[in-house]
Order: structure tokens, then sequence, then C-alpha cells
């Protein structure tokens, strides 16, 4: 007989959600993982409520886009630069259908797959969620003529894509995708979550609180840390994200060439508002005509205000670090010496720092930076995976890799395959011939030179 999870994991898993979903430490993660509109909101609403925070300077980041827009602006060495129009921070919508076909391009599976991943692409909701998913795989067996293992393959692949939940084809699995691809610290806390949503899911949604900890062993307190967690870090509509409209793509950093590499510009501390704590307040604590009522409420609120601007703090070092690594690593592509970014991913950034990939994706997530390239996603520059990379991308590499070859010893297609593998890039070698042809390049033995 099988242990329920209370038994099994008991003590231990009350102390896991406790200190791993504690609000703390999630408010900490969700000021690191707000894009910079969000932050905004963020601060101006605690500063609402909590008159020890003080906003000193109020955002110039519109501003300072569009002093950008109507005029040129000199670098310290003098050379005056082209204005950069508004139109450069317009973020233009790409909605899911392109956005996962993309993906598809570069996953290294027969092209009869890719063509049902094509299709289920298709046929999914605006939500990303696919309705009806026995109809849809009858339709596509029928189509392409290929058996219910196809397809159900294809599924697996498809839920494997970005964003999290997509390919689902109701809430639960939507949200265990999610959970199985949030790349947790602890695997109790992960079990917990996963029972919490798969026994659960219609006590989640009616606030059923003492049904669930009386299930899961944890208590009250417990169960509602871990239904905080789903609410706002899991999405129920992974492809709300994808709604059509065109938004500023506020930069929250600027890359700036130099001589002896790339400068990188804080543009959130040099142009976002500056928070601090009111020092009336401060000498009210020292003041003895000053109530206990009165103390209790400024130490309490005093302690909130500490906590935001640590938080806040924290946000900026850990994306400074993190995007310092990534210049220096991209600086060929940032440089358009290079037409596609170097392989990198946010595993390769975690290992680096000794951080969590999660704590890598939540500091870049919906992060912009100019660069002589554009304002581009930071993301796009270290994917979680390489199936954010184009074939263009891809092909571009097994080009470059045969350009520097010895032409008197030129590299089979199994030799191209383990330097591609190399720089992070690991495609089969049936997949490399392939790209090999589309490049109308020769095998080894055509393209050897005396």
């Amino acid at each position: 007989m099988q242990l329920g999870l209370s038994q099994s994991l008991g003590v231990d898993l009350a102390m896991t959600v406790n200190v791993m979903l504690n609000p703390k430490m999630m408010q900490m993660l969700r000021i690191l993982n707000l894009p910079y509109n969000e932050l905004l909101e963020q601060i101006n609403a605690e500063a609402e409520i909590n008159p020890l925070l003080e906003v000193e300077r109020r955002d110039c980041m519109m501003d300072y886009l569009k002093s950008q827009s109507n005029t040129p602006f000199r670098e310290k060495n003098g050379i005056k630069t082209d204005a950069v129009e508004m139109e450069k921070y317009i973020k233009k919508s790409t909605d899911i259908y392109e956005h996962l076909s993309s993906q598809v391009s570069l996953l290294d599976t027969s092209e009869e797959q890719k063509e049902v991943l094509t299709l289920l692409i298709r046929s999914l909701d605006p939500r990303g969620y696919l309705n009806g998913y026995e109809a849809i795989k009858n339709d596509i067996k029928k189509e392409l003529s290929v058996p219910d293992k196809e397809v159900d393959e294809a599924l697996k692949l498809l839920q494997s894509l970005e964003p999290e939940g997509v390919g689902a084809r109701d809430l639960k699995e939507c949200l265990l995708i999610q959970i199985r691809e949030y790349d947790f610290d602890s695997e109790e806390l992960r079990q917990v979550l996963e029972k919490t949503v798969d026994a659960h899911i219609e006590d989640l949604a009616e606030g059923n609180m003492e049904k669930i900890a009386g299930s899961l062993g944890i208590g009250k307190e417990g169960a509602v840390q871990i239904a905080d967690f789903i609410k706002k870090n899991l999405n129920p509509h992974p492809g709300s994200v994808f709604a059509e409209r065109s938004t500023i793509a506020i930069p929250s950093f600027s890359l700036k060439k130099e001589k002896d590499g790339f400068k990188i510009i804080n543009l959130e501390t040099k142009y976002g508002p500056e928070v601090t704590i009111n020092q009336q307040y401060i000498k009210m604590l020292d003041d003895p005509k000053t109530d206990e009522k009165t103390l209790a409420y400024i130490k309490e609120k005093l302690e909130k205000a500490k906590e935001l601007l640590e938080q806040l703090a924290k946000r900026r070092d850990t994306i400074e670090k993190i995007l310092r690594f990534i210049a220096e690593n991209q600086k060929e592509y940032l440089d358009k010496k290079s037409r596609f970014p170097k392989p990198m991913t946010q595993k390769e950034i975690s290992a680096k720092f000794g951080m969590h990939p999660s704590t890598i994706s939540r500091a870049i997530a919906e992060k912009y930076i100019e660069t002589p390239l554009g304002v581009i996603k930071i993301r796009s520059l270290c994917p979680r995976q390489f199936m954010g990379l184009t074939s263009a991308m891809v092909s571009d590499a097994v080009a470059g890799i045969i350009k520097n070859e010895d032409v008197s010893k030129p590299m089979t297609d199994e030799e191209i395959q383990k330097e591609l593998s190399e720089k992070g890039i690991t495609l089969k070698r049936r997949t490399i011939s392939d790209y090999r042809k589309k490049l109308e390049l020769g095998t080894s033995s055509k393209r050897k030179k005396k």
C-alpha cells in the first residue's frame, strides 16, 4: 500500500512549505520577476499604503524615451549619434501560433512530426488550450495518415515548448505542466503542489483551505501559502500573453559601446523612481511623546519599507550581474560581428553564479535592453533551451563551421555535429546533413581541395 503524501513527508513538508513559500520569499521573487511598468505599479501601490515609503524622485523613464526620439544625444567621446525613434520602443505582438512555430522549426524531429505539431498548434484556442483533443487527433490522423501514437508524441513535444502550460487539454493539465517546468529546489514541494492541483483544483477555486490542509497534513497556513503561490505564479491562460496589441517595450538597461567593450547603464536606477524611508517617522521612534500604538504602527511599516528597499536592491544587483555576463559572452553579436547570438542557456548562467535556473528565468523575464541592434528582450540572448533559436541560426552555425574548416581535410557531418554540440546545439547527424544540403554544400569528400 502506497503511503499518503502527509504520511511520507509529514513535518519536513510543512517546514519546506514554510521556508520556500513564505510571504517574504515570494515577494522578493515577485519583485525580481516584474517588468518595469509593473514594478512602477508595485512601488506606487506600496507607497500608497505605507507612509514610511517616500518617492523622492518620480518616474522619468518616459521622458527619457521621448528625449531619445526627438533629439540626438552625445556619447562621452563627443560623437553625435542618430536620434532613436519612439517606434523603436513599440513592442509589436507576436501571436501564439507564430511563437510556437518558430520553436518547432528547430526541433530535431522528423518532418512528419513537425506537420503533426503544426496542425496541433493551429488547433489551439487563444488561451493556448487544445479543446476536444480526441476530435482534433482524429482529424489529424485522417489528414496525415498517422497513428494515434504519433499524435500523442507530438502533443508531449508541444507541451514542452514555451510558454509553459501551452497545449494543455484542461486547466488541471495546464497547471501541472507549469509545475513540472518550474525548477523547484525541493522535490517535496513539487509533489505537494502537484497533489494540490491534481486532487483539489475545485477546492482551490472555492477557497476550501481546511480540506486541502487536512489532505496534505500541513496546516491551514501552509495550504494558504500553496494556494497563493499557484494563484500568483501559474498562468491558467498561457496564450493570453500573446494578445493582439502593441505596447511600449520599456528598456530596463542600455548597452553603450566603448573602446574596451560595452558599458551597461541601469535605466531603472537612472530614470526610475527613487524610493527612500521618510525620516520624519524615524524621528518619531526616538520621541518620548510618541504613544505606544503609534510606535508599534511605525515599527511595522518601517519593517515593510526596509523589506521593499532590500528587494529593489536585490533586483538591481541580480539583473546587473546576469546582464554583464550575458553582454560579455554575446559581444560579437551585439557588436554586429555575428549574425546570431552565441548559444547560451539560462542553466549555464545559473551554474556560473550558483543561482537556481528559475531565479535566472525570473530575473530576465519580460526585461528589455537598448543595444546597437535596437531594443531587444534580454531573454532572446539566453533562451531557456535552444528550441528558442531559429533554423536560420542553426543554418548559419553550420555554414560558419564549414567556412572555417581545413579545405584539405573537410569536416564530416559527425565532426560538425560534435562542434555544434560544444557550442550547445545538439542535433542528430541526419539533421546536420539536411542543413548542409539546404546550404547546397557537398559531403566532406566533395568539398576536399588539394
